[in-house]
């Protein structure tokens, strides 16, 4: 049933149209839009309406039994890799799309979905080909590479890219991304955590890109909240060496009153694990966590039961799976929804005949999509509104404290860059 997803979702109504056979029977996997470094895949539209001087809704409306009817107003490039070893998660990306064409139902805009073959060099051509075709806009790569390559493709024909990565080295100029990074998870820690008077936080952490870009994100908001760090202690990779770096963190257990662990598993278990062995558990101490935590496998660990972690609200992206799922025979990957989200933005960019190169992308009021109020900075990298979730002893999540539904009255959860 489609009808409880829109019920949710629909503000207002729009009409769009689209040409785009569809695939019902394709399976994919289910990937993680949070770590960058998982360069496999990099991940999470609009009927948009302003709200109370705010942002603009990401619409959904309903798919037509009829065929469509073209009519000249904008055509999309989204940039996939439809060929090759990862033409599974290529697929469902362009299926997100097609729903959301289906959904927004506003006439004349036409998607041009293009094999980049999983490569920069096939990006590049893709991007060629998107230009002699008169797109008027680049949705995609989904590789890092792939991004940059495009890029710089698209500027000598004056297009914008918006990708899929969420490796922010590579945004900037006519390149933004809808990935969702760890800039605005460590600010939204640090912003809980003052909230809970947990002004003294000890770090744990794998010296990787990400867990740093967290850290140093975390570091920088909590200087203005006035918390402390208290200890940051590089994570060893075996479970004896994890063992040894907590045994001298519980001898000093009395400086500290939470935990960041900016990490997923494996290392998050081994972390998780000896924490509890050593009697600091999630009960004991907060642990503060990213989205990479917001997985099943984690969340069943019973040794995470009361951690924390910022992540963006799931019930509007619930919605969109069940709708994907009841569409296509199969459950969308986690970053399907920022396909969704790009593919919405677009069209109502597009319908509103508003200049695709300028200002109306950098909007400061921001958007709102599957995944929450999010808007592009001019450095290409997004903000995004997070929620702090707690894990219960069921192996689920709840939301403790919601993400901001607005821009303008935001309570500091969000890092420059």
């Amino acid at each position: 049933m489609r009808t409880s997803f829109m019920t949710l979702v629909i503000l207002t109504a729009l009409t769009v149209s689209a040409c785009i056979p569809t695939n019902r029977d394709r399976r994919v996997e289910s990937n993680s839009p949070f770590d960058p470094y998982n360069q496999t895949i990099i991940t999470d539209g609009q009927t948009f309406k302003t709200m109370q001087g705010d942002g603009q809704h990401l619409l959904h409306g309903t798919p037509q039994n009829q065929p469509y009817q073209q009519v000249a107003k904008g055509k999309i490039a989204l940039l996939l890799p439809l060929t090759g070893k990862h033409q599974k998660i290529g697929q469902a990306l362009l299926q997100s799309s097609q729903l959301a064409l289906f959904d927004i139902n506003q006439s004349g805009i036409e998607l041009i979905p293009l094999d980049t073959k999983g490569t920069a060099q096939g990006a590049s051509a893709a991007v060629e080909q998107a230009a002699q075709s008169g797109a008027k806009i680049i949705l995609g790569p989904l590789f890092a590479d792939a991004v940059s390559a495009a890029g710089q493709a698209a500027k000598r024909h004056n297009l914008t890219v918006i990708g899929f990565t969420t490796d922010w080295n590579k945004a900037g100029g006519n390149i933004f991304t809808m990935g969702i990074l760890p800039f605005d998870q460590g600010a939204r820690l640090a912003q809980y955590a003052a909230t809970k008077n947990k002004k003294r936080v000890a770090i744990l952490s794998p010296n990787t890109k990400y867990s740093n870009a967290v850290i140093s994100s975390f570091e920088q908001s909590a200087r203005a909240y006035g918390i402390t760090v208290t200890h940051k202690i590089a994570i060893g990779k075996t479970t004896a060496a994890i063992k040894q770096n907590l045994s001298a963190l519980n001898a000093q257990a009395t400086q500290f009153d939470a935990i960041l662990i900016p990490t997923g598993n494996p290392t998050l278990s081994l972390i998780a694990n000896a924490l509890n062995d050593v009697g600091l558990n999630a009960s004991t101490k907060t642990w503060l966590g990213t989205g990479v935590w917001d997985d099943d496998t984690i969340k069943r660990n019973a040794a995470m039961e009361n951690a924390v972690f910022a992540a963006p609200t799931p019930a509007l992206r619930y919605n969109f799976e069940r709708s994907y799922q009841s569409l296509y025979g199969a459950k969308p990957p986690r970053l399907a929804s920022l396909s969704y989200d790009a593919t919405a933005l677009a069209i109502t960019l597009l319908s509103q005949n508003r200049d695709i190169q300028g200002q109306a992308i950098l909007n400061p009021n921001g958007f709102s999509g599957i995944d929450g109020i999010f808007r592009f900075q001019s450095n290409g990298l997004t903000q995004r509104g997070l929620a702090i979730h707690r894990i219960s002893n069921s192996g689920r999540s709840m939301i403790v404290d919601q993400a901001p539904n607005s821009f303008l009255t935001s309570r500091g959860d969000f890092a420059s860059r």
